[in-house]
This record gives structure tokens, C-alpha cells and sequence, in this order.
């Protein structure tokens, strides 16, 4: 008896979105798709909650990847590591990747970082979209010189932790989440830690204003000066090096260093590219499928009846609907 071809399933994006419907596909049905991802970082999968653990040093980097580069090679998966992919030729039906120099920012937007390498192609039958978020930089002058930093990757943790090494003083704007992860991680290297939120409390869209204010008094108990309704306008330096924050009520804030963790915005730039229907993010139906039916989206990217999801739970369950749609399971 001759066995079916397998079909050709890509994945672009190898986050916890993305390997989680690659690990509910595998589940369903491992033996009918011959999978390749794509992953800008140079890494297997990590869970990147527990980033502030690497930065806080209580992890090892090492201790936080859900699925290591092993773990490709046992369900046959070819991984593009550090290759982004950059378009979807839907007429040669192929994804377009294209390798990131070592020093590369990830989620940089566009081709921002790539090297002069030819292109990497895998043709596909069906390809799903998981490129997730890159971080929010509010407007203000000054970032990105030496001593600003984003917080999204095992890369930025050890950048954040090499530089606090030379610093008394550090900022992070953004009293979410990951900025109060950011600013705890920050107290165990040995610095002051400030953080400015823009809202009148911290953690506005998960906290109602009286739990909001419970975090703010546990936040400074820690040693972590918490400062809202603070807008930054400037970053301003010195002799190449950071001095002070300027306000936009006319105030400055004295840091040596500058973590930006103010919300994340989804990766787009791969399905307008390839002339996907994109909005907020990338629209899709309820079975995921983005206007392009042999086209699948899934995570932070995806824009499902209006709304974008950023909490793991509707996540794992859109990575679910997909697999079951996908394999006809």
C-alpha cells in the first residue's frame, strides 16, 4: 500500500504560540506534515514569562526553553533558527526567510538586520503565522543610544544585567507586567530602580485602582520607587553616557540606565508583505485563517472578531482550534 505525501507545513515564528501548535498538530496527527519554522532568535522555544528570572538571575537561561534544539530533531522538524522570515510568495507557494546578523534585534521591524546571505525558501502546502509581538516605545528623544534597552528576549536580559553592572541608578517606563518584572529583576544587580507609568495606577488593564494601589505600596516595600502619570519626553546623556529623564511635566528623573517596557504591538510586517488582509493584526476567523485559506495566524498577531489576545490561555486555545482544523481531527 502506498503511503499519502506528506503535506508541507510551515510555521513562521518559533515563540510559544508557534510551538505550540506544532506540538498540538505532532499530537494529532505525526505522521502526515513535513514541518519547517522559521525563528529570528538563534534558539529553540523558551517560555519568556519567566524572562525576569534570567534577568533576576534565579534562572539560567538554559533552564527556561520549553523545547530545546533537540527536540526539533526528534519530531524531524527542520528549524530556521535565526532566520526571519520576510514574505510569503503565495503564487510559488514558498516562504521567504532570510538570516539575521548575530547582533540583530529580532523583532525589529521589516528586514531591519539581515545579512547579505542568499535567501532560505521552504515550499509549503499550509503555512501558519505566529510572529507574535514586538515591544511599544512610546515617542520620547534619546532612546536607543547606549544604555537604553527593550525586555523581550534572553538576549536583552543579558545586556540589561552586563550594563547594570556599571550603574547606581536605573528607569524602566512602563508599569505593566513585564515593566514590574523588568524593575525586580533590575533591584538584585544593585541599583535604584524607578519606575514611571503613564496611567494613575500600575498594571491599569489587568487591576481595578484600590488593587492597583495594594501593588504600588508591595512595589516600594521592595525598594522599587514607583512613579505615575509620569510621561517621558527625553532620554538625555552626557559624554555618551545617560544622566537624567526629562519629564513632560517639567520634572527630571537621575537613572544611568533606561529599560522601555511599555506594551507590546503585533508583528505584522511578514503577512502585509505577502498581501494578507491586516488591520490591528492579522485578521482571522474562527478557524484562524487568515484571507489567504491555505494561510493559518495564531498568538499575539492574530486579530480574531475585532480583538487581540495577549493572555496565554486564549492562545492555547486558538493553537488548539487551529490543530484540529488543520488535521481534520
Amino acid at each position: 500500500m502506498i503511503k499519502p505525501k506528506r503535506r508541507k507545513l510551515v510555521v513562521v515564528g518559533n515563540g510559544m504560540a508557534g510551538a505550540r501548535v506544532v506540538e498540538e498538530v505532532l499530537r494529532r496527527a505525526p505522521d502526515e506534515f513535513d514541518i519547517a519554522m522559521f525563528g529570528a532568535e538563534p534558539y529553540g522555544n523558551y517560555n519568556r514569562i519567566l524572562l525576569s528570572n534570567v534577568l533576576n538571575g534565579s534562572q539560567k537561561a538554559t533552564e527556561i526553553f520549553m523545547n530545546p534544539l533537540a527536540w526539533y530533531d526528534e519530531n524531524r522538524i527542520t528549524l530556521h533558527a535565526g532566520v526571519k522570515a520576510v514574505k510569503i510568495d503565495r503564487e510559488r507557494k514558498v516562504v521567504v526567510g532570510k538570516r539575521l546578523r548575530r547582533d540583530a534585534t529580532p523583532y525589529a521591524a521589516g528586514e531591519t538586520g539581515v545579512g547579505e546571505e542568499p535567501p532560505v525558501e521552504e515550499r509549503y502546502d499550509h503555512v501558519i503565522i505566529a510572529t507574535g509581538s514586538r515591544p511599544f516605545v512610546p515617542p520620547m528623544e534619546g532612546f536607543g543610544q547606549r544604555g537604553t534597552f527593550l525586555f523581550r528576549t534572553i538576549d536583552d536580559c543579558d545586556h540589561i544585567a552586563s550594563y547594570a553592572k556599571e550603574c547606581k541608578k536605573a528607569a524602566v517606563i512602563g508599569g505593566g507586567l513585564l515593566g514590574l518584572e523588568a524593575a525586580r529583576g533590575l533591584l538584585t544587580h544593585g541599583v535604584e530602580v524607578t519606575v514611571l507609568e503613564a496611567a494613575p495606577q500600575l498594571m491599569i488593564a489587568q487591576l481595578d485602582p484600590d488593587s492597583g494601589a495594594m501593588l504600588k505600596t508591595a512595589m516600594e516595600a521592595m525598594g522599587v520607587k514607583v512613579l505615575c502619570e509620569k510621561i517621558t519626553t527625553r532620554i538625555v546623556s552626557e559624554n555618551g553616557k545617560i544622566t537624567h529623564l526629562l519629564l513632560k511635566d517639567g520634572s527630571r528623573i537621575e537613572t544611568d540606565m533606561v529599560v522601555v517596557s511599555a506594551g507590546i504591538r503585533p508583528i505584522t510586517d511578514v503577512a502585509v508583505a505577502s498581501g494578507l488582509t491586516v488591520d490591528k493584526a492579522i485578521v482571522c476567523d474562527d478557524q484562524m485563517r487568515t484571507s489567504d485559506p491555505d494561510i493559518f495566524s495564531v498568538g499575539e498577531c492574530v486579530q480574531h472578531r475585532g480583538k487581540i489576545y495577549g493572555l496565554v490561555d486564549p492562545i492555547w486555545e486558538m493553537a488548539n482550534v487551529l490543530a484540529d482544523v488543520i488535521t481534520g481531527k
